[in-house]
């Protein structure tokens, strides 16, 4: 059995990392969807602001209205963020990043194996290189 999943504004893990992703590019809005039908699926009681998620119409509006969606800013800091840049670096060749270098988060990101063992799991479906693929 997986662990429960990390939703509420108590215990944000999760969430404030999917968020993460979205934010940094990592994964597209329809990714972010999937992952929040996919929490919705497991959960025998489903926390109301992810059903509500599946009603913002874009990854923009999610951005710039989710304290109003979700009710919070889910906030964790138990990853480094330039890592999650680094899966937007791997995934998207075209990525390109204000907060950080290619060069800074590739490095930032095989630092730290875990990110890419939570990406995984909050998006099993998001296709990865070769070289990160999970097994």
């Amino acid at each position: 059995m997986t662990d429960p999943w990390r939703v509420t504004a108590d215990d944000p893990a999760d969430l404030a990392f999917a968020l993460d992703c979205l934010t940094a590019g990592a994964v597209s809005f329809a990714e972010f969807r999937d992952w929040a039908c996919l929490v919705i699926g497991e959960s025998d009681d489903p926390p109301l602001h992810l059903v509500a998620v599946l009603d913002v119409p874009d990854g923009h509006a999610m951005l710039a209205d989710a304290v109003d969606v979700l009710g919070f800013w889910p906030s964790d800091a138990s990853w480094p963020s330039d890592a999650v840049d680094g899966i937007a670096y791997a995934r998207f060749p075209r990525h390109r990043s204000d907060a950080v270098g290619r060069v800074t988060a590739e490095r930032t990101f095989a630092a730290h194996p875990s990110v890419l063992a939570r990406f995984g799991r909050c998006f099993p479906d998001g296709d990865l290189p070769g070289e990160l693929a999970r097994p």
